[in-house]
């Protein structure tokens, strides 16, 4: 008698027209909690252009900025899905004979470029970016290929390695590049090789070294 009587009340008008206002209950509340504005932390990508790498350590430059938003909720659930990332210049750092700053107005004017214009950007972390510049010194050291290489059945290596340039200059204290007999490209794997090969690979990166170029053609 219960079971059928709570059947009968599930599958009654009633019960059909208390979902139907519970379901647009809920859609309003959740229109409402998606206008409604709230605060996040989000992680920001740091790029760089125009980077003086005969001053400074490219190792110095950090990679990643955290902003607190203030926005509606949708477009806070999407800056929250979406990779976030900022170009910094600097042809427009303030500079000294110590150091080069993006000031908090030049943060906060990249990171305007790409929220919303109703997005309030309520803090920023760091609040400005310094560099320190170091003394440099250019010398061209020679190239190796850093990483490995297999070929395929009946087939083998007939010349050697070809990498273009030969020679990349390199800057940085001349005692760490008094110690540098060469530089090698990151370690990338070839594996079951019967062709040619003609790309550009990367050179490792160094924190206390600078490259004229960051890529080389093997």
């Amino acid at each position: 008698k219960i079971l059928l009587s709570t059947k009968t009340f599930i599958l009654s008008k009633n019960a059909l027209i208390f979902v139907f206002f519970l379901f647009l209950s809920f859609c309003f509340w959740c229109m409402q909690s998606m206008r409604k504005k709230y605060e996040v932390e989000v992680d920001v990508k740091i790029n760089y252009t125009n980077v003086p790498i005969k001053n400074i350590n490219i190792g110095d430059l950090p990679h990643t900025l955290s902003a607190t938003l203030k926005e509606q909720g949708f477009y806070i659930f999407l800056y929250k899905r979406k990779e976030l990332s900022i170009m910094l210049d600097f042809d427009n750092f303030s500079r000294n004979k110590f150091a080069y700053t993006a000031t908090s107005d030049i943060l906060q004017n990249a990171l305007k470029d790409i929220v919303m214009q109703s997005t309030q950007i309520t803090s920023i972390t760091p609040g400005e970016i310094s560099i320190k510049t170091v003394k440099k010194v250019g010398k061209k050291i020679p190239v190796r290929f850093g990483g490995s290489i297999s070929f395929a059945q009946q087939y083998n290596q007939s010349d050697p390695i070809i990498i273009t340039p030969k020679e990349v200059e390199v800057f940085g204290d001349q005692k760490i590049l008094d110690t540098l007999q060469c530089i090698y490209t990151i370690n990338k794997e070839y594996k079951n090789l019967n062709d040619s090969v003609n790309e550009k690979i990367k050179l490792d990166a160094n924190g206390n070294i600078s490259y004229a170029q960051s890529t080389v053609n093997i």
